[in-house]
């Protein structure tokens, strides 16, 4: 299976094309409302903070394919990666990072791919206004 944490707009994309494909999806979601959605969805969900240890090893991330951290604050996606390697430590991580600054920090707490918003943003821009000038 694979492990998704966080179930807001980033996270539910993820889970839509993974549940697509054929894969098992477990998402770890804080919030009820989301946990709920993600069921819906037809993915299995956990309500819980990936910040915690008891919390990351009921998902089962010990046998976990692969780890995706949606969340948007840096540092409980660094906090939640770490934890992870401490359980599995060569699953592949991909994690989300809002800034670019933030990018590195990730990269140092056990991501393997970091996914910068800010350079995926600039690339959208540019590809529709080179679209909107006839290039």
């Amino acid at each position: 299976h694979v492990v998704v944490i966080g179930y807001g707009v980033a996270g539910k994309r993820v889970v839509a094309d993974l549940l697509e494909s054929g894969q098992q999806v477990l998402v770890l979601d804080m919030a009820p409302s989301g946990v709920n959605q993600a069921r819906k969805d037809g993915s299995l969900a956990i309500l819980g903070n990936a910040q915690r240890r008891e919390v990351l090893e009921h998902t089962g991330i010990r046998s976990a394919k692969l780890l995706i951290c949606t969340l948007p604050d840096y540092r409980a996606s660094a906090q939640a990666i770490q934890q992870a390697r401490s359980f599995a430590s060569s699953i592949p991580i991909i994690a989300r990072a809002r800034y670019s600054i933030h990018s590195l920090y990730l990269r140092n707490a056990g991501a393997d791919t970091v996914v910068d918003e800010e350079k995926c943003v600039g690339d959208a821009i540019s590809r529709e206004t080179l679209k909107q000038i006839g290039l």
